[in-house]
């Protein structure tokens, strides 16, 4: 498809651990906030697409379809050694694209790091304009099992069927949040 990013599923796999065509990014602070485009007319029931906050403690705003093909955009997070998403807020997709924004703050080494939170926030839009904050926030976990630092992950994965595939319009980063 001219234009898009787009990532194919040719296997099964449990968690975003196990895809194989995950595209990152790191990010910067003290503010970064990464957004996307994605079409879901290609998942198909147990496949799980979108933006991740990347570590081993990610979080993930994506959209899952539902065994009967309903999609619902979610907010998950690793809270585990297994690494499968662990649902924390979900809603119903009203449209096949939907907008999908992180916004990072990160406070570590400002004033006193015993009090310092780093934190993922995740947002959804049908027009690119107005956003909804799903409140679940990831505050982010720093350790050197997986990654150092967080990056931002454009993914999709099938957890059922293969075969199906996910359309990225863009991707984009900034220093600021809006």
């Amino acid at each position: 498809r001219p234009g898009y990013f787009r990532i194919k599923s040719s296997s099964l796999v449990p968690n975003i651990f196990r895809a194989r065509n995950t595209l990152t990014q790191r990010t910067e602070g003290p503010v970064h906030a990464s957004v996307t485009k994605l079409d879901t007319s290609g998942l198909r029931p147990g496949d799980y697409a979108g933006i991740a906050a990347f570590s081993f403690h990610y979080g993930m705003l994506a959209v899952k379809v539902e065994e009967d093909g309903s999609k619902k955009i979610i907010v998950a997070f690793n809270e585990g050694e297994s690494g499968n998403p662990v649902e924390q807020v979900s809603v119903p997709l009203e449209q096949d694209e939907v907008y999908l924004r992180i916004e990072y703050l990160f406070s570590a080494g400002k004033g006193n790091k015993l009090m310092a939170i780093d934190k993922a926030d995740f947002e959804y839009s049908y027009d690119g304009l107005n956003w909804q904050k799903l409140n679940s926030p990831l505050k982010m976990q720093y350790t050197l099992d997986h990654f150092m630092g967080y990056r931002s992950a454009l993914f999709y994965y099938s957890t059922r069927i293969a075969g199906g595939y996910a359309d990225f319009d863009f991707y984009r980063a900034a220093n600021s949040l809006k």
